[in-house]
């Protein structure tokens, strides 16, 4: 809890394959980071430990999920992905061991696991929220049928989906 990290920009481009496996986990990460994704899940699950050391609940649930991401379906899968020494920086909780994840997870309390759905519905309103920049990617051109019915050249995808209803 209350670690913060500064990542570089990520750029997608050709795989390199003398990298680490894991090179899209600094986009999850990324991700994460820009949603407040550990921090919205600490506020609603609250303390898990007396002692704020160590990893926090949010963290837990955040470096299980990249985990699973990653591929991994067990605990000792996290044990694993700490052998990865570049994957460790690239992922958004490092250094998250199979033994420590299982005994924090016995520390929450069956009010503080529903509280994990109000925690990523946090996270979910921040999404929407975000003002995500526009990419010429985001945006598709639409066919001349679609602008006889006054719809602009170019327009959300998801609004080209809409067949134009007028008749000729």
């Amino acid at each position: 809890m209350g670690r913060v990290r500064e990542v570089a920009r990520v750029e997608v481009g050709e795989p390199d394959r003398s990298l680490t496996p894991m090179s899209g986990m600094a986009a999850v990460t990324a991700l994460v980071e820009r949603l407040g994704v550990v921090e919205s899940l600490d506020a609603a699950i609250g303390p898990i430990k007396s002692r704020a050391r160590g990893h926090s609940g949010g963290e837990l649930l955040v470096g299980l999920a990249a985990a699973q991401l990653a591929g991994e379906d067990f605990w000792v899968g996290l044990d694993r992905r700490r052998d990865d020494p570049a994957g460790q920086v690239l992922a958004p909780v490092p250094d998250l061991a199979g033994s420590t994840a299982a005994g924090l997870a016995h520390r929450f309390s069956a009010g503080q696991w529903h509280a994990v759905e109000t925690g990523l519905g946090d996270v979910a309103e921040t999404a929407l929220a975000a003002p995500w920049p526009r990419s010429p990617a985001s945006t598709v051109a639409v066919s001349a049928h679609d602008a006889t019915c006054g719809r602009p050249t170019r327009w959300p995808w998801w609004l080209n989906a809409t067949p134009c209803l007028r008749r000729p």
